[in-house]
Parts: structure tokens; C-alpha cells; sequence
């Protein structure tokens, strides 16, 4: 069995905060779009604790730093934002 956590929360979840503003508080208009929105938020938030290490990222998301690479071209995301 698997067991989920606070750690396993996005930030905002743990700290017991709203929401960031942007596109995540955007009703989803379906499982596609819902499923995304998640897993960029998870991908931020992450990037944010490692300081735009994404091979840190991906081995804490359980993917490979090519995937990894690939969810920040989808997403368009930059790591070195995450390093201020």
C-alpha cells in the first residue's frame, strides 16, 4: 500500500494557504485538462524547492530527467527562474 502525505502535497496544499492566482484556479473543463493543470503545479512547486535543479525534480517526481525535459517544454517553463 501506498501512503500519501503532506511531502506528497503541492506547497500550498501543506501549508493550509489558497491557491496560487493564474491558471490553476480555472475550473478544468475536463480530465485532460484537470490532470495537467496538477501536474504543472506539482512540477512548479518542486522546481521551487530545488531551486531549478531538474534533476533533483525528476527524481523526486519519479520520472527521467528526459521526461522532465520534455513537461518543462510543455508547460514552458524555465528552471533558471526557479534559481533567484
Amino acid at each position: 500500500d501506498v501512503v500519501i502525505d503532506a511531502r506528497h502535497l503541492p506547497l500550498w496544499l501543506q501549508d493550509m494557504k489558497t491557491p496560487p492566482t493564474g491558471e490553476q484556479n480555472l475550473p478544468a473543463t475536463n480530465l485532460k485538462q484537470a490532470v495537467a493543470a496538477f501536474e504543472k503545479r506539482m512540477i512548479v512547486d518542486a522546481l521551487r524547492e530545488a531551486k531549478g535543479n531538474t534533476l533533483k525534480v525528476a527524481i523526486r517526481l519519479g520520472i527521467t530527467k528526459r521526461i522532465m525535459g520534455l513537461r518543462m517544454r510543455k508547460y514552458d517553463l524555465d528552471y533558471r527562474e526557479f534559481r533567484k
